[in-house]
């Protein structure tokens, strides 16, 4: 027999919506992370709520949750069976508004993770079109090839793609958006797969856009997809990833290697400007040197050296930074293989970098511009030197990163010299530049910021860090 369930729809289908170019203000200050409630302890959703202290010591902005949704027990949450209703090993609804209330208490917002490219054959849907056939009303519901079997990407074997076609998915998976926002004061999501939506239903994302600014105005849309493709950003979303034009390629993939070799610079450097070409949106670029699909942790495949380094880099470049499950105390782990709760003793000392780094990017607006000026030095295969521009030249400040194993004397730049100041990103002391200074020492494996002039006079604390009306 077939499911007797019936799909309940919130408003007419618009065939297309304009989203609007304005962003959430908060989205220049978002300082992300990514949590994974298993890594947090046992007990799912009160495990993370009990670290919100921590994580806004740490100078986090905003949460990213993996899919609360419901799947098969054990997986991560990418098996969506049900996109209504909380999986019951994270905890209850009510433990769900305890996080978020906690979090927006300490001026931090929640985006949720929203699977809408595919059910899991596990979903009562699937099944019900699997045992009808044809004679199912949801086997239409499902992406089909020209046999009539339905069609998944990659290896994704379980994973069944929706057909958007068919005006009842588009239905649901917008009532299903549209309920966690009526039903839990969250600020955002991600949209996992957001570029497989787009490839079969170009439309959907700004109608989604539309009706979630209704509901909750300033919204934070993140799309998992390229920020170098200017479709996302002027359909709705406010941050993708830094990804190359290849689906799902890191843009800094090749530039670390192992533990003790010197990074490719030259592909960074290309990298970080796209070539040369610059982002559609500078701000909305998604940093990040882990993430729950980049396996092996960056700590374990490249070392602890080039960690530091790469997290001064993460935290100086312009768009939202993301601070993955862990990196701060060097947790390494695979995010799919079932890893247990972390131990968050800090062996390798990265918390007090990671928290220096954060509230710098919090107190100086220079490093939250959108604009980057990569510098070249005689030591271009080991010295990765950029400005970040402040409204006024007073006020920009420049990045230094030596990968190499000597000491190098950086140049000072215009309008550095007197009144300069640099601080040593690795271990927080700063110091007065002296007046007739031509250069400042570099530290090997080093990493510096130099500024002009009284360092007070470079912050602009991000708005409502404390509070999050």
């Amino acid at each position: 027999m077939g499911l007797s369930m019936a799909l309940v729809v919130f408003g007419a289908w618009a065939s297309a919506a304009t989203a609007t170019d304005a962003h959430p203000d908060w989205r220049g200050c978002a300082i992300l992370y990514g949590v994974v409630p298993a890594l947090f302890g046992t007990d799912g959703l009160p495990d993370v709520t009990r670290r919100i202290d921590e994580l806004s010591q740490l100078g986090v902005t905003a949460l990213w949750l993996p899919p609360v949704t419901r799947a098969p027990p054990g997986d991560f949450g990418y098996a969506l069976t049900d996109p209504f209703h909380l999986r019951q090993d994270l905890g209850s609804p009510s433990d769900l508004r305890k996080l978020i209330d906690r979090a927006h208490a300490h001026g931090i917002r929640v985006l949720l993770d929203f699977v809408t490219n595919h059910l899991s054959r596990e979903a009562p849907y699937f099944k019900d079109a699997q045992t009808l056939g044809r004679r199912s009303a949801y086997f239409d519901w499902f992406q089909r090839d020209s046999n009539g079997q339905p069609v998944h990407y990659f290896d994704w074997t379980s994973l069944e793609n929706l057909n958007y076609r068919n005006p009842a998915v588009r239905h649901y998976e917008l009532a299903a958006i549209t309920h966690w926002f009526r039903d839990f004061p969250i600020d955002g999501f991600r949209a996992d797969a957001a570029w497989a939506v787009r490839e079969r239903d170009p439309a959907f994302w700004p109608v989604v856009r539309s009706r979630v600014e209704r509901l909750r105005p300033g919204a934070l849309l993140l799309a998992e997809a390229s920020a170098r493709d200017p479709y996302y950003m002027s359909h709705g979303f406010d941050v993708a990833y830094d990804w190359t034009s290849e689906l799902g390629h890191w843009a800094w993939q090749g530039g670390f290697g192992p533990p003790g070799r010197l990074p490719d610079l030259r592909l960074l450097r290309a990298a970080l400007t796209d070539n040369g070409h610059g982002f559609p949106d500078n701000i909305g670029v998604l940093r990040f040197i882990n993430n729950n699909d980049t396996g092996e942790r960056f700590i374990t495949a490249h070392g602890v050296v080039d960690t530091r380094l790469a997290a001064a880099l993460l935290l100086t470049l312009p768009g939202v930074p993301l601070i993955y499950a862990g990196d701060e105390v060097g947790a390494a782990f695979e995010p799919y293989a079932h890893p247990k709760p972390i131990e968050w003793n800090d062996p390798e000392h990265l918390l007090p970098l990671y928290t220096r780094l954060t509230h710098l990017r919090l107190e100086l607006a220079a490093l939250r511009s959108p604009t980057l000026r990569l510098l070249h030095t005689p030591r271009d295969d080991s010295l990765l030197a950029y400005i970040r521009p402040g409204r006024r030249p007073a006020r920009e400040v420049t990045v230094v990163l030596n990968f190499g194993v000597s000491a190098f004397d950086f140049p000072l730049p215009a309008p550095h010299g007197a009144n300069a100041w640099s601080e040593d990103l690795l271990t927080g002391i700063r110091a007065l530049v002296p007046p007739d200074a031509q250069s400042i020492p570099v530290a090997p494996h080093g990493a510096v910021l130099l500024g002009r002039g009284n360092p007070a006079a470079l912050s602009s604390s991000c708005p409502n860090r404390h509070s999050r009306d």
